[in-house]
């Protein structure tokens, strides 16, 4: 078990764990990667083992084994005079079915009944002792020594900080840590309050004396330190930073649903386009992955290919409307009330004479009318402009206004979009 993403997957739903820092998730990870191969060998090596002795004891089995042998003899004289292999392999596969059961079963059994409990076993065992983590690792049940060694480190430039974690439950402080200054000296922050609320202090301009002193009673006598004159640098609430997350989860999910949705009724290779979505979470120009059913996906696409891929999927879906930016009041009007949004909303549809007034004016002046026409319905129209095609996109309001910016940068393009009112930019 390698790797920081590997880690975090391993971790997730492991209060334990999803507590600790990623360096001691990955080291937690693959200590106990570790013991489950050794754990799954074992069992592999007695499961071989039971079924030689069993093999000797019960003559069916020693037959079964002698039907694979032959099977396997006659497949490799087929192969040698160039025999069609495919019923030959069913012949052999489908024998061989039981055995692989039987060799391959219960170390899959070991690893996925062991992996978890495996895994909270060596989490509260490293909340249990003190850590020392630095920029190149992190070991545990430490010693003040072990501290002296790491600030030697830090002031040679070996490594750029350190972290002492105190055991969980220890002290009302999960943790204090060390850095170098440009000036020589140090800055020393200590966190007060426990694992779900939390806030840092620091202290700057400190010598080598003052860190080990004050780290020495920390480890040594379990004393924190006096922070009032310290400066307040940030503080940490778990169940804050959950609903956050949760918040920030289900924005992305709602906007992944809006994305399929516009990529839904697509088929043929452009039903790939959906396994981007995921792209489109961090960044817009996911909307421009799709090809033709006749073409393979490419994610190397210029912006001509990705404008034109916008029309494909919006257009396509009635979600939008492309028009040049000379269009005309009728065409902007026949354009508007053709989107599917307008259609399913009565009380949006324009009426022929909303540009009478001015025909001919620019798309600013178009949407700036609507809006008005609109002023009692909860929805308005929010123009980007610059100075290529114009896009009438409905709606995209999950998509703040920001990333749409720079998504009409990105492919050069005027996008005009439906927003409910409270989010109006007229």
């Amino acid at each position: 078990m390698t790797g920081k993403k590997g880690a975090a997957k391993w971790c997730k739903g492991i209060p334990e764990l999803e507590s600790l820092t990623l360096i001691t998730q990955e080291r937690i990870c693959t200590k106990v990667a570790k013991q489950l191969l050794i754990a799954m060998m074992t069992v592999i090596c007695v499961s071989v083992t039971v079924f030689i002795y069993l093999s000797f004891q019960y003559p069916e089995l020693a037959a079964y084994m002698d039907g694979i042998n032959n099977a396997l003899l006659i497949t490799m004289i087929h192969k040698t005079s160039h025999h069609s292999l495919t019923g030959d392999f069913i012949a052999v596969f489908t024998p061989l079915v039981p055995l692989l059961f039987v060799l391959f079963g219960p170390p899959l059994l070991v690893f996925f009944t062991l992996k978890k409990p495996l895994l909270k076993r060596e989490a509260r065992k490293t909340l249990a002792t003190w850590r020392l983590e630095t920029d190149s690792g992190m070991r545990t049940k430490i010693t003040f020594v072990e501290v002296q060694k790491a600030m030697i480190a830090l002031e040679i430039g070996d490594i750029y900080y350190f972290i002492l974690y105190s055991p969980q439950g220890l002290m009302e402080s999960p943790f204090m840590q060390t850095m170098r200054e440009k000036t020589g000296t140090f800055i020393l922050e200590v966190s007060k309050g426990n694992e779900k609320k939390s806030t840092l202090f620091s202290c700057r301009s400190l010598t080598r004396g003052d860190v080990l002193s004050t780290m020495k009673e920390y480890r040594e006598r379990h004393i924190i330190p006096q922070t009032d004159t310290w400066e307040v640098i940030g503080t940490y609430d778990k169940v804050e930073a959950e609903r956050a997350q949760a918040q920030k989860a289900a924005l992305q999910q709602e906007r992944k649903d809006t994305f399929i949705r516009l990529v839904g009724n697509l088929s043929g290779n452009d039903a790939k386009v959906i396994k981007e979505a995921h792209k489109f979470l961090k960044n817009p120009i996911a909307f421009f992955y799709k090809t033709k059913a006749d073409k393979p996906v490419n994610t190397d696409v210029s912006e001509t290919d990705m404008r034109q891929a916008l029309r494909d999927i919006l257009v396509q879906n009635r979600i939008a409307a492309a028009l040049p930016c000379s269009t005309s009041a009728d065409s902007f009007v026949q354009a508007v009330n053709n989107v599917s949004l307008v259609r399913s909303h009565p009380e949006l549809t324009l009426t022929p004479d909303i540009f009478s007034a001015d025909p001919d004016g620019e798309s600013e002046d178009f949407a700036r009318k609507i809006n008005k026409y609109w002023e009692n319905t909860q929805f308005r129209i929010v123009s980007l402009y610059t100075d290529s095609d114009l896009f009438v996109l409905l709606p995209v309001n999950l998509i703040d206004l920001e990333a749409l910016q720079k998504e009409a940068v990105t492919v050069g393009s005027n996008i005009i979009y439906l927003a409910p009112g409270d989010e109006s930019n007229e």
